[in-house]
């Protein structure tokens, strides 16, 4: 038996199914976050854009969408803006550049400083977690960013789109 798919995409994966493995990413990056966890999450969550809107993440498609007019946009071109009007989004991207590119070129993917923190923090640590949980952080332009929040963030806003789209 055989079965044949178009060459676009990924077999017979969807948007929601990526949305899905972001969900399954970022559980497993809340309990435990390493770095191959954050590596996992933010590259999803990042390119997830690209299923919604082809070439989402491109910065001239964007451009395009948003010369659009509002009425003319569909459901995922506004999810697309939203996205990246986050402000916790560019700690996604600057997470998913720092994964996937061993060295940044400073100006369309700028590195960011990192560390890791371990201990309870107030305002941060959560129910369930650990006296030694461990959090990420990125400097993000002079601002600290707890990917663990960020990337909820970035994850709900996904999360309402799908939600809504039954």
């Amino acid at each position: 038996m055989e079965w044949n798919f178009p060459a676009e995409g990924f077999f017979d994966l969807n948007a929601r199914d990526i949305f899905k493995l972001a969900c399954e990413q970022y559980e497993a990056f809340y309990s435990e976050q390493t770095p191959i966890n954050a590596f996992l999450v933010s590259v999803t969550l990042f390119h997830l854009l690209d299923w919604l809107v082809k070439n989402g993440t491109k910065e001239g498609v964007r451009k395009g969408i948003t010369e659009k007019a509002e009425a003319e946009r569909t459901a995922e071109e506004v999810l697309l803006l939203k996205i990246y009007d986050l402000e916790e989004f560019r700690a996604v991207i600057s997470a998913a550049n720092n994964a996937k590119h061993h060295s940044l070129d400073g100006k369309t993917r700028p590195a960011y400083a990192k560390k890791i923190v371990k201990g309870f923090f107030v305002g941060v640590s959560r129910v369930g977690d650990s006296l030694g949980c461990e959090y990420l952080i990125l400097n993000v332009d002079g601002k600290q960013i707890w990917l663990r929040d960020a990337f909820g963030k970035v994850l709900a806003a996904y999360r309402a789109f799908f939600e809504a789209e039954k």
